[in-house]
């Protein structure tokens, strides 16, 4: 049976895997290129199983640097929540669980920057088998993401389009993000939004050969 709807075309993945035609659904409604805000936002999920301390630590560094920022958590799970943070730190990360999509996109919309919290060593998984769902807000919301450099190619990303890092200077990458002017984040946005369309364009032509 597999053999078949391979044959036929009949598999769709939302990432570029060896198996299947991608197609890959990122449309949230019209969305415009956006100032980067003056208090820096970032945007991330809770997630169970993921590594938050080198954000938590970056964080905390930057915090010293006396740097503005916020990092707004979203999430049904509560694994990364207020209890894993110092206290120093409450100002600038906003908790909301369990919000509606309307709410979501909101956050999404209004931040700078996802960042997709994926770990070479824990979460494998996602550089050929699975996507992470970030990456359709990052898409569809225009929203340079932060990611590992170890999962780059499964999403597209470039230095052109998101910030590439890996653990050992995700510190840097992330003041480099909070420190970038806003004519370099809306080069960063064109180029996502060509992205974007590059994979609109791929998924249509998907399914026309499903159909």
């Amino acid at each position: 049976m597999m053999k078949i709807n391979i044959e036929k075309n009949r598999i769709w993945t939302l990432g570029h895997f060896y198996l299947g035609l991608q197609v890959n659904p990122h449309y949230f409604g019209r969305v415009k290129l956006k100032n980067k805000n003056k208090k820096t936002r970032f945007f991330i999920v809770s997630t169970k199983s993921r590594n938050y301390n080198y954000i938590i630590s970056s964080s905390k560094k930057i915090k010293h640097e006396n740097i503005e920022f916020e990092i707004y958590v979203v999430g049904y799970s509560k694994s990364f929540s207020i209890i894993n943070i110092n206290k120093e730190l409450k100002e600038n990360f906003i908790f909301n669980y369990n919000v509606n999509f309307s709410t979501l996109y909101k956050i999404v919309d209004n931040s700078d920057y996802i960042i997709m919290n994926l770990d070479p060593d824990i979460d494998k998984s996602f550089k050929n088998q699975r996507i992470s769902g970030a990456a359709q807000l990052s898409y569809g919301f225009l929203k340079p993401a932060i990611i590992n450099n170890y999962f780059k190619e499964n999403y597209n990303m470039s230095k052109e389009n998101s910030f590439l890092f890996d653990k050992t200077d995700f510190y840097n990458v992330m003041k480099k993000a909070i420190l970038q002017n806003n004519e370099d984040y809306k080069k960063m946005q064109i180029s996502l939004l060509k992205l974007a369309k590059d994979l609109y364009k791929r998924s249509i032509l998907n399914v026309q050969k499903t159909l």
